[in-house]
């Protein structure tokens, strides 16, 4: 089945149990694109935010929007995000400058995206209008599941255990502040 078409399956009781579990959260004082992405715990394990030098100007960039950086608990870089089209919206994912993969906009309404991690794996990720319940699905089944609260600030993720990788949790923490600045 087209994963266009799939239906959607919320999760199983070994994707609850043994799935990996993390909160986006977005800074509520700072408006600057800032957040962080916490443990199921409350622990923060990453943050992130636009970098604070942007490239210089290039044809898929024209607005020359700053990366959107990840970094480790040590301040360290973990996973860099650039816009290489503008029409349409298309991301590299960096890790050390290699390109890791690619993030793609699927819909003019700036709800699905097509993530693609090499070698790892290629994920749809849908944000149905009008709800607060995401989902990724990848080639074999739903892997991905989001829900938003107490406010379009927070997400809550659960992620298959075989899913659990900081390029993809990077693409998400992308998106969700891609959707929350320009939805």
């Amino acid at each position: 089945m087209s994963p266009l078409r799939a239906a959607i399956t919320g999760p199983d009781e070994d994707a609850v149990d043994q799935g990996a579990k993390y909160c986006f959260v977005l800074d509520v004082e700072n408006r600057s694109r800032t957040g962080n992405i916490r443990s199921e715990h409350g622990a923060v394990e990453w943050h992130y935010g636009p970098r604070r030098t942007p490239l210089r100007y290039s044809l898929g960039n024209p607005f020359n929007k700053p990366d959107f950086v990840v970094f480790d608990r040590n301040d360290q870089e973990a996973v860099t995000i650039r816009r290489v089209s503008f029409v349409p919206s298309r991301f590299q994912i960096l890790d050390h400058e290699h390109v890791v993969g690619h993030i793609a906009m699927q819909s003019p309404l700036l709800n699905k995206y097509m993530i693609d991690i090499d070698g790892f794996a290629t994920c749809v990720f849908r944000m149905p209008l009008f709800t607060v319940y995401f989902h990724g699905h990848f080639r074999d089944a739903t892997g991905i599941w989001v829900a938003v609260g107490p406010s379009k600030m927070q997400w809550s993720v659960l992620a298959r255990s075989d899913l659990d990788d900081i390029r993809l949790l990077s693409s998400l923490a992308f998106i969700h502040n891609q959707w929350f600045n320009y939805n």
